[in-house]
């Protein structure tokens, strides 16, 4: 009866930990108070890494010149990773008041909001970037992800409230396969009941 006491106390410890490891949110990246970025953020159930960059598209995306230097290639995908920004990164928590302080996000000086854009495509002409912000107000009510036209050559450096938001594939721990708790309550079960098995032949 200890063993199998001891065998159900593993399952249970082991299940919560496979859950844990399944659902730990994203890794913020803060270096001297300043958001810089983060690490596993879910986009429609994607995990992402995102760096917050200031200066031109040109100079941070690849040359910004085709939808290929982007990580999303439409409207509803930057917007998704816009809600993801203003969902689990821009937060108030032991690392920083990166809600209501706005202007604790890099490339943001405005105490009032700092708009993070997720570039997602280029007109015709390509002069004109299409992109998605991520609103953050330094009040939550003024939150908001909505989709922004800027020229082709503006500097967000020279912006006060601007960033550009860099997504890029995540390649952390996160990602590898977790064995469900399922499978490890049935390996451990077989367990128990071949030693059971045995000690009644004993």
């Amino acid at each position: 009866m200890k063993l199998i006491s001891a065998l159900r106390a593993s399952i249970g410890a082991l299940a919560l930990a496979a859950t844990a490891h399944a659902s730990a949110g994203p890794i913020l990246l803060v270096t001297d108070g300043i958001l810089t970025g983060a690490k596993n953020v879910s986009v429609q159930g994607v995990l992402y890494d995102v760096t917050f960059l200031d200066g031109k598209c040109s100079t941070l995306f690849t040359g910004c010149n085709a939808v290929s230097d982007f990580a999303f290639a439409t409207a509803t995908g930057a917007q998704a990773a816009s809600l993801a920004l203003l969902d689990q990164v821009f937060v108030n928590g032991s690392r920083g008041q990166f809600d209501t302080r706005p202007q604790n996000t890099l490339g943001c000086s405005d105490n009032g909001v700092c708009i993070s854009l997720v570039p997602y495509g280029l007109n015709q002409k390509g002069t004109t970037v299409w992109s998605a912000g991520a609103s953050n107000a330094h009040q939550q009510s003024g939150d908001a992800a909505s989709l922004i036209s800027q020229n082709f050559s503006m500097d967000m450096a020279s912006l006060a409230s601007y960033n550009f938001a860099k997504f890029e594939l995540s390649v952390a721990p996160a990602q590898v396969a977790v064995p469900e708790p399922t499978s490890i309550a049935l390996v451990l079960l077989g367990i128990a009941g071949m030693t059971l098995a045995r000690r009644r032949k004993s």
